[in-house]
């Protein structure tokens, strides 16, 4: 709701209320206020946007991150007889959301951009993503389930069968649960943080430290974790530090489960932006190769193309009689910004 009505602010789910002569009441009881009824379109399209997008993101991103860690447990369980036993040592669980994971996705709700501002302000159709649930629903969330469960399968499986054998130590001692659960935690940690690095669309110094912090601190934390010894603290993981980082498992391992487990997204999103592009992907193609676009003149913008198709008039400042004429023939010859005839346009 938007205007100064009280009642009407305090009935809708989000109220927008204009500081004007007519006093503050309703910019105390509304959820956004503004200066000047012009701003509202910024707020809509700009913020309204950016705001849906990265809570939706990072809503998924954030089940996701847990769901890994959740199916690592569960994978376990099948060779304990379902005793409940932790596969790795506590700590490492009870960090997780504290330390580990927890940057990347606060980092991509605050910080992160799907588009420009002045292309959002220019094509307002791209509006619509929000209101179709192309950022957040029920299909969004079995497929990052289904991406969890495929990453966490990797890194039980690989890591596990991956320390199965006798070779690893020339000293000739067996290798103990905590040493090769240590690996999986790590690497656990760094494939959740680089595939919420994948979702991200705007990197920047912020975006970048909050993906990278957890996996720095991981690695920072477990030698010095593991270095003290039973008469000043207890853990399962002291001696790591004598054979964990000496052992070529641990290093081929962990750079294995990182790229096979990764591996599928980033084939998709290439597949994806190539062959089967969103309006949102093109935008960015536009945006990054030609900065000074003019998407508001642009014949293809489904402005243009919808005051043709409802026989509308087009300010001459927008589309000049060459440019509407220019339209099909423009789209039949592939032109980049065709898909985006299946946008709603602004005259339905």
């Amino acid at each position: 709701v938007f205007g100064n009505g009280v009642s009407m602010i305090q009935a809708a789910h989000v109220g927008i209320g204009i500081a004007g002569e007519e006093g503050l009441q309703a910019v105390n009881s509304s959820d956004y206020a503004i200066a000047q009824f012009r701003f509202l379109k910024r707020l809509l399209l700009v913020h309204g946007h950016w705001s849906y997008h990265r809570n939706g993101t990072m809503i998924i991103n954030f089940f996701y991150k847990n769901q890994i860690n959740i199916f690592t447990l569960f994978f376990f369980q099948i060779y304990c007889a379902w005793s409940s036993t932790q596969v790795m040592d506590y700590v490492y669980l009870l960090f997780w959301n504290a330390f580990w994971t927890v940057a990347a996705v606060i980092a991509m709700g605050i910080f992160d951009r799907i588009l420009p501002d002045h292309v959002l302000m220019a094509v307002p159709e791209l509006y619509a993503r929000s209101r179709q649930h192309k950022y957040f629903g029920i299909w969004l969330f079995i497929i990052y389930l289904i991406d969890a469960i495929w990453q966490a399968a990797v890194c039980y499986f690989l890591i596990m069968y991956s320390y199965d054998e006798t070779a690893s130590r020339d000293s000739g001692y067996f290798i103990p649960l905590w040493e090769w659960s240590t690996t999986l935690a790590m690497a656990s940690v760094l494939v959740a943080n680089l595939f919420v690095g994948l979702d991200m669309r705007a990197w920047n110094w912020w975006i970048f430290a909050g993906v990278w912090l957890g996996p720095v601190l991981i690695f920072i934390f477990a030698p010095i974790y593991a270095a003290f010894p039973p008469t000043l603290i207890w853990t399962y993981s002291y001696g790591n530090n004598q054979a964990l980082y000496h052992s070529a498992l641990y290093w081929f391992s962990g750079i294995l489960v990182v790229v096979v487990s990764l591996i599928p997204k980033v084939i998709w999103r290439h597949v994806r932006s190539i062959y089967y592009p969103t309006d949102i992907e093109i935008m960015r193609q536009i945006e990054k190769f030609d900065p000074q676009h003019d998407f508001v003149r642009d014949p293809a913008m489904p402005n243009i193309r919808a005051a043709k198709e409802y026989g509308l008039d087009v300010p001459q400042d927008q589309a000049g009689a060459g440019d509407m004429r220019s339209v099909d023939e423009q789209q039949q010859h592939g032109y980049p910004m065709a898909p985006l005839n299946h946008v709603m346009s602004r005259a339905s």
